[in-house]
């Protein structure tokens, strides 16, 4: 096995939703072959993105094996009971991150370094919908909540690099999301209005619904 499709299956095994996603290549384009491809390594390999996302192990030892570097797709939301906070440097995502947590106490979580220099928190959902966002806790800070999807470790990033567990918090656990966060969530005064998954995709056909879903939540 390889390590791409152990850590899909060690996902899985733990209670997260998985599939796979197109790769970089060795030229460093994205395997989906399309010399202007925007999502580079990011975007699904199945024919209905995350709305395939599976615990089922024979499932997903078929799709790495048919697709052996495929990077890994994790469903967020309520399927996989945890949210991301997904902050970008590149989009000033730092200082929108430590304006929101500045008289907060923020709890020690799992952390994933993106490998293109931002950061994953994850959090357990609060069973309560949490819409996925764009600049939800101000510019470059997105969440990745019920319809949406994180890249995750070990996958490979177009800058060369590869998404890795921070090294503090290879053994944490997602916390619990703290009642504070969860109430700036509900404000949306302090971001972006949610994605509204279906009317992003009214009148999209089958086909074409994973590249809307996502051109949406990459804007």
């Amino acid at each position: 096995m390889t390590a791409l499709l152990d850590s899909a299956i060690w996902y899985a095994q733990h209670g997260l939703h998985v599939f796979p996603l197109h790769t970089i290549e060795v030229d460093g384009g994205c395997s989906c072959r399309k010399s202007d491809c925007k999502n580079q390594g990011k975007h699904p390999l199945t024919p209905h993105g995350l709305l395939d996302a599976t615990r089922d192990e024979d499932t997903i030892r078929r799709w790495w094996t048919r697709d052996p570097e495929a990077n890994i797709g994790i469903r967020t939301g309520a399927e996989s009971g945890i949210i991301v906070v997904d902050v970008d440097p590149a989009k000033g995502g730092i200082a929108s991150w430590t304006a929101v947590c500045q008289d907060h106490d923020l709890p020690t979580t799992r952390e994933c370094l993106t490998g293109g220099g931002g950061n994953h928190l994850y959090f357990r959902h609060p069973g309560q919908p949490i819409k996925t966002g764009v600049d939800v806790l101000g510019p470059g800070v997105d969440i990745r909540g019920d319809g949406g999807y994180v890249v995750a470790p070990p996958s490979n990033h177009k800058s060369g690099e590869r998404y890795r567990w921070a090294e503090e918090t290879i053994d944490v656990t997602s916390a619990p999301l703290p009642d504070w966060l969860l109430a700036r969530l509900h404000d949306r005064r302090n971001g972006s209005e949610p994605i509204d998954v279906g009317s992003v995709l009214a009148g999209v056909p089958e086909g074409q619904r994973d590249d809307a879903l996502f051109r949406t939540a990459s804007k």
